[in-house]
Formats: C-alpha cells, structure tokens, sequence
C-alpha cells in the first residue's frame, strides 16, 4: 500500500504537466470558437426595430427573432 501512495505522490508532476497542456490546448480551442461565432446567433432578422422596453422598471424585455426568415442577416439578405 505505501508504494502505491508513493507512486501516485511521485506522479503529480507528470499529471500536472499533462493536465496544463490540456488546458492550453482547451484555451486555444475556445479562443478559435468565440473568433469564429462573433455573436452570429444575433444577426437574426427580428420583429422590431429596437428591443421593446418595459415601461415601469425601464428594461429592456426579450426581443423576439422573426423565426420566417431562415438566413442570418448579415449574409447579404434583408429582413
């Protein structure tokens, strides 16, 4: 048993190093994908021109997506 709990000590480095490059390797992952996306889920053709705004407490409310149109707007289509 004790050299079963001296063998997992002497192997944190090596599960560090590892566990570090996975990060790294996460990092540029999610870097790429928040490059690549840029909020493009928005560019959807909506039902108003601005997001409605509750008139009591002065926010804004959801603003609906025109759910006819089938192509984003920034692709050279109007909405």
């Amino acid at each position: 048993m004790q050299s079963l709990i001296q063998s997992l000590i002497n192997s944190v480095p090596g599960l560090f190093n590892v566990a570090f490059f996975l990060f790294f390797i996460m990092l540029i992952f999610a870097i790429f994908g928040v490059h690549q996306f840029q909020g493009a889920q928005y560019n959807r053709c909506r039902l108003t021109e601005e997001p409605l705004i509750n008139s009591t407490t002065f926010e804004y409310q959801k603003w609906e997506i025109d759910w006819r149109a089938d192509w984003l707007c920034n692709s050279g289509a109007q909405c």
